[in-house]
């Protein structure tokens, strides 16, 4: 079986050197389509301190840009608005008909009313859709486990007191508790 390999490397490069010997054991090899792209292929100009040296390679080849889309943000719907909108649309509309049609008539009325209802999110190639408002209130008390000294402990108190809920902050007093023995603590390292 052939494969149609071809190599990158130009004839008689040297990749791998040990004292006085120099020979290429590293092979850089493509397809024909592949090969046929390469804008370069060679031995990398910075040295790492290995006795093999790193190739570079380079292909002509392009990348379509993924296309962003607006996705829906059904956290912050008002599902009692979209509840009514759909119960006013089923109402205005007769019944009557198979199974299979009232279905895809629920279906078009509750779709139309969710894309309608429902706000939008700004469309970022780099969006963490997993990402949430109590990660974020999380994120200075994470670095501050990271920070040593004295730093840590005046972050540790900015974020406890912020990613504590609205109800909880009634109870100053035991906040204020707390801090006073956090700062007697020597904080982890």
């Amino acid at each position: 079986m052939s494969l149609n390999f071809m190599s990158l490397l130009p004839r008689g490069t040297k990749t791998w050197n040990s004292g006085d010997f120099e020979t290429t054991v590293d092979l850089v090899l493509a397809s024909a389509d592949l090969a046929s792209s390469t804008v370069k292929c060679m031995i990398h100009g910075t040295e790492h301190g290995s006795d093999h040296r790193a190739i570079e390679t380079d292909f002509d080849v392009s990348v379509p840009a993924p296309q962003a889309q607006n996705r829906l943000l059904l956290k912050n719907v008002t599902w009692k608005e979209i509840n009514f909108r759909v119960a006013a649309e089923l109402e205005s509309t007769p019944e009557e008909g198979t199974i299979q049609q009232k279905t895809d008539r629920l279906m078009a009325v509750v779709l139309e009313a969710v894309r309608a209802l429902t706000p939008k999110a700004k469309p970022s190639p780099y969006a963490k859709r997993w990402w949430t408002s109590d990660l974020t209130q999380l994120r200075p008390l994470n670095t501050a486990r990271s920070l040593p000294g004295e730093l840590l402990t005046q972050l540790f108190k900015r974020s406890v007191i912020s990613t504590i809920s609205a109800p909880s902050r009634m109870c100053s007093g035991a906040i204020v508790c707390f801090m006073n023995w956090r700062v007697g603590l020597k904080p982890p390292i």
